[in-house]
């Protein structure tokens, strides 16, 4: 029997956020020509029947409204960083990145008290989580909670794209003998065992479980690797999946890729950054929330169909996050 993951409702602050801007002096504030931002209304949150057809929502725009001080929100979000995209975005659509530090156990309890914060303080109501474990963050920290816990998180192997990759396809076997067996080698000894299949072939799809069960524990046990990753979903399984699929193969040519019943998503900030409008739509109807480490990116990819700026706020204040940014300004080291 399903356990769908526990939300908890947080108090947004961001109209507070906005009055106390608005009631500073003009003495304190430098002239700024403020721009107009359009937002968008009646966002459906409803199933989407085909992830890529435009919502009845997204052809509209919400009501005008001043941009906030972003220097300010900056600061108030250190050391989450917020991307500030283009018009192609919707204005409650939001992307931050979170600097971590991987390849070590156990996770820093501050980053995973902050990550549970943030699942916390979700719009009350259920919805279905959707856990992934790349199979390279496995060795060496991690084959022992998966062993122990194997029934408990009932792990479904699984491949998962990378859209910013290119279009993902399977090595062939010509190109398996065509690769130097010494410069695998050495690669694999200058990764100290932390080499990756999409090392050796960028565009393949990368090997993953999928985690069905034990979300909660799964976050304070298998993060902190490079590897973990929970998507928030209104889409129940069969659903959540036919929709991620219908996005992430509509340009693949490898047949056998396409002939896989399951496919997850693996995105970074990149992949938010570089999607076109058309796919910034599918992705937002099917994630609410979207957090995922990455290796490469040397950080946390945070993802959301709302804005998540005052929860963050307040999130990086109650985990403690900020000290290390305060230790290091001060020349000191954590």
């Amino acid at each position: 029997m399903r356990r769908e993951y526990p939300l908890v409702a947080m108090d947004s602050r961001v109209d507070k956020t906005v009055d106390k801007l608005e009631r500073r002096p003009a003495r304190e504030t430098p002239i700024a020509v403020e721009r107009l931002v359009f937002r968008r209304n009646g966002v459906n949150s409803a199933s989407v029947a085909s992830v890529g057809a435009l919502s009845s929502g997204s052809q509209d725009r919400k009501r005008l409204s001043p941009k906030i001080d972003r220097r300010l929100l900056d600061e108030q979000l250190e050391p989450v960083r917020k991307h500030y995209p283009s018009d192609l975005w919707d204005e409650s659509w939001s992307l931050y990145w979170l600097p971590a530090t991987f390849r070590r156990w156990p996770p820093d309890p501050r980053v995973v008290e902050f990550l549970n914060r943030v699942i916390a303080a979700q719009p009350p109501g259920e919805r279905h989580a959707y856990t992934f474990l790349e199979h390279s963050a496995i060795h060496p920290h991690l084959t022992q909670p998966l062993i122990v816990h194997a029934a408990q998180y009932m792990a479904v192997p699984m491949i998962a794209i990378r859209p910013e990759a290119g279009k993902p396809r399977f090595p062939t076997t010509e190109a398996v003998t065509k690769f130097d067996a010494k410069w695998m080698g050495d690669l694999a000894q200058q990764k100290n065992m932390e080499v990756r299949l999409e090392d050796f072939f960028p565009d393949a799809p990368v090997p993953v479980y999928w985690i069905r069960e034990g979300h909660p524990e799964a976050l304070g046990e298998l993060s902190g690797q490079g590897g973990w990753s929970l998507l928030l979903s209104d889409l129940a399984e069969n659903e959540f999946f036919e929709a991620a699929k219908e996005i992430l193969v509509k340009e693949v040519d490898d047949e056998g890729i396409k002939s896989f019943p399951l496919i997850a998503p693996l995105l970074s900030t990149q992949s938010f950054i570089r999607a076109a409008r058309p796919d910034l739509e599918s992705w937002f109807q099917v994630c609410a929330l979207y957090l995922a480490e990455n290796i490469d990116e040397k950080g946390l990819t945070i993802a959301s169909s709302n804005s998540l700026d005052d929860v963050l706020i307040d999130c990086v204040k109650q985990c403690g996050l900020r000290r290390d940014n305060d230790a290091r300004r001060a020349g000191r080291s954590w």
